[in-house]
């Protein structure tokens, strides 16, 4: 999932303020001060943690400075968060799974969500 920022105006403000001096003279951030200014509001990673629980879906890696949340669980549980029906498809590398149709928001996300996107990462090798 990819959550919108918790603030963009302060980064927007520091990037022109870069962009109006000269490469010498810009002072960049520390990955602390980016998140400061970029990052993802704690109460937004806190909904996102409530809804994973109540989804039976476990939390992998969070990165609040790049807004990122990576979530695992069964095919059954992520078809029920996200209202989508996963398939297998076969090919000539093998059987994987995809999604067929639109990934939904949940309901409860849809004002902190910018995006879902579905990595799944079972693939058996062709006989």
């Amino acid at each position: 999932m990819l959550l919108r920022p918790a603030a963009p105006a302060p980064l927007e403000v520091h990037v022109a303020g870069l962009a109006s001096r000269l490469p010498g003279e810009r002072r960049h951030l520390s990955w602390a001060a980016l998140a400061r200014l970029a990052g993802v509001a704690r109460q937004d990673l806190e909904r996102i943690e409530e809804f994973a629980r109540a989804a039976g879906l476990r939390i992998v890696e969070t990165d609040p400075v790049c807004g990122s949340v990576l979530l695992a669980g069964s095919a059954a549980a992520l078809e029920r968060a996200f209202r989508v029906k996963l398939v297998r498809y076969h090919d000539e590398r093998g059987i994987y799974l995809s999604h067929a149709g639109p990934v939904h928001t949940p309901a409860g996300l849809a004002g902190i969500v910018e995006a879902v996107g579905l990595q799944v990462a079972e693939f058996k090798p062709g006989d």
